[in-house]
């Protein structure tokens, strides 16, 4: 399998913006790690999308050291309740997103993905 660090793959210089799903987050590798990464590219901005429990198990929504008690929290849910919700649609169109990125990986990563779908209540409506 073809191993790449998507992080390292981006250009300088050429976004401002970035928007992450994750199932689960690990804030002291984000603020040690990937939100350097990024600043370093010209990216200051950076949305994250992760799941409801596993966010729950941090201690705070800031993400940065001096952001604690600081700055605004950064957590902004997106809850779906139903397949006619309109939020819906966002959840779909960011989870396909997120395939896309993934569809050279190999084997490893797409039994990962699917794995998600089989346990996720609204994928397998998809």
């Amino acid at each position: 399998m073809k191993s790449r660090i998507l992080l390292k793959e981006i250009p300088s210089g050429k976004f401002h913006s970035a928007i992450f799903a994750t199932y689960s987050i690990n804030l002291y590798y984000l603020e040690q790690q990937v939100l350097p990464l990024l600043g370093s590219k010209g990216i200051h901005y950076v949305s994250i999308l992760a799941d409801g429990a596993m966010l729950t198990t941090q201690s705070s929504g800031n993400l940065t050291t001096s952001g604690h008690g600081k700055n605004l929290e950064v957590w902004n849910a997106v809850y779906v309740n139903s397949l006619d919700d309109a939020k819906y649609g966002l959840v779909i169109q960011a989870w396909n997103y997120m395939k896309q990125l993934h569809a050279d990986l190999g084997d490893s990563a797409n039994n990962k993905l699917k794995s998600i779908e089989e346990n996720c209540f609204y994928f397998p409506m998809v």
